[in-house]
């Protein structure tokens, strides 16, 4: 498992389809982690119970999706807060997860040298949702 699995945000998110009894062998979507909740991390959740129950994640280039972007940076850095508050509620639910952890620190990395990055280029755009994400990082307070 450790060997074959990726990080399960890696296969993306905004867009997903499923058979329908997938569902009856891994669960539904844990609403816990839904958009209007202090995180936003179904899809990543699913993905990584698809992974860890040996199914395969498709990506096919050829289709098109249509998505509406956030207009502000405002509201991109609200995401971004998100974002981050969502790290920690997915580590916390699978915390007994060795392979997690590694994956966490690896999320945290690549957001810590990403910031760096940008004191280094003046992207105070980019500079700002990260900024966020970091926020939502450091201020997540687990619900017991």
């Amino acid at each position: 498992f450790y060997d074959s699995t990726p990080v399960p945000w890696a296969a993306g998110s905004g867009f997903s389809s499923f058979r329908g009894w997938i569902f009856d062998k891994v669960g539904y979507f844990d609403e816990e982690l839904g958009i209007g909740k202090r995180s936003s991390g179904e899809d990543p959740d699913m993905y990584y119970r698809l992974l860890k129950a040996d199914y395969k994640i498709v990506y096919d280039p050829a289709s098109i999706i249509y998505h509406d972007h956030l207009p502000t940076l405002e509201a991109i850095s609200k995401l971004a807060y998100q974002y981050g508050t969502n790290k920690l509620v997915f580590y916390k639910k699978y915390r007994r997860d060795a392979y997690m952890l590694v994956c966490l620190l690896g999320s945290l990395s690549i957001t810590f040298f990403s910031f760096l990055k940008t004191l280094l280029t003046g992207n105070r755009k980019l500079r700002r949702i990260i900024q966020s994400e970091i926020k939502g990082i450091l201020t997540f307070r687990p619900r017991e």
